[in-house]
């Protein structure tokens, strides 16, 4: 690859997107990405159909640097500002005036622009110079392996996995979800989260807990509708993994019948979502 064909390196860039910032945005950040031979995007330049906090993860995640502009003390933007210092990302801070840096903020260098476009787009031009010429070394996802198996069948090519109903009365699956850190690196867990991609008419999503509390509602998962025909339980991993180690989740799905439906457990991670399909059948005892 030539360096004229190479990739630019890309800036994702957090900020309120109120018209007061337009030209913060329009004359300063993008005019310095552009200089120092980045691309920068917010969110609401682009297309996309999944939910705007998973496009804005998926985009953290993505990017090569970070530029937060912190002025005015945005909710959102501290929160994303914050998930991707979690993920150990290079992010440059901006602000307006110095007041606006919060007490934790504050051993992180500010550009403090002062309202000067000019004097931003100058001194932001050469920190992301600088980030292009000294790129942060993270591990490959060749190095972040991860074996997945559903009650003891490992998810490759497909998989049909046969369950029963736990309890007569309860018409509850046992889902047991194994993650097995197969590589040589850390999986951390703010780095990693799951999901599992199931059709909607599985209404009852259950934590597994003793039999007398699953009809309780006690340790209910998340779970976020995709569009009319699926939804996904978000299984967030609560512990970090070790090389070789490994975590089981445990759920309950549940209906009135025997059923059975393709699934997908989805990884996300900071190089991005990787998906594990399989096929449940679930045999009642009822029936």
């Amino acid at each position: 690859m030539t360096e004229s064909t190479r990739p630019r390196p890309f800036a994702f860039v957090l900020m309120p997107f109120s018209q007061e910032f337009l030209d913060t945005y329009e004359l300063g950040i993008k005019q310095a990405c552009e200089e120092a031979g980045a691309y920068c995007e917010r969110v609401d330049e682009q297309i996309f159909d999944e939910s705007i906090l998973q496009r804005i993860y998926n985009q953290i995640a993505k990017a090569d640097i970070l530029i937060s502009d912190m002025t005015g003390r945005n909710p959102n933007v501290f929160y994303e500002t914050g998930y991707a210092h979690a993920l150990g990302k290079r992010v440059i801070l901006l602000t307006k005036s110095a007041a606006d840096i919060p007490f934790d903020l504050k051993p992180f260098s500010h550009v403090i622009y002062e309202g000067k476009i000019t004097s931003l787009k100058n001194k932001l031009k050469s920190r992301v110079e600088w980030c292009i010429a000294n790129p942060l070394k993270h591990l490959t996802t060749a190095n972040v392996a991860v074996e997945l198996r559903v009650n003891g069948n490992k998810l490759e090519n497909k998989p049909t996995i046969v369950c029963k109903n736990i309890r007569l009365e309860e018409r509850f699956a046992r889902i047991e979800i194994q993650v097995h850190n197969i590589g040589n690196s850390i999986l951390h867990s703010a780095n990693c989260s799951l999901g599992m991609i199931v059709q909607t008419y599985l209404s009852q999503l259950r934590f597994k807990k003793p039999f007398e509390e699953l009809a309780t509602g006690i340790g209910t998962y998340e779970v976020s509708k995709i569009d009319s025909k699926s939804q996904i339980i978000e299984l967030p991993l609560s512990r970090t993994l070790l090389p070789d180690t490994r975590h089981t989740l445990v759920l309950a799905l549940g209906t009135d019948r025997s059923w059975e439906t393709d699934a997908m457990i989805r990884m996300f991670t900071e190089f991005g979502p990787s998906d594990f399909e399989f096929h449940i059948q679930c045999k009642s005892v009822i029936d």
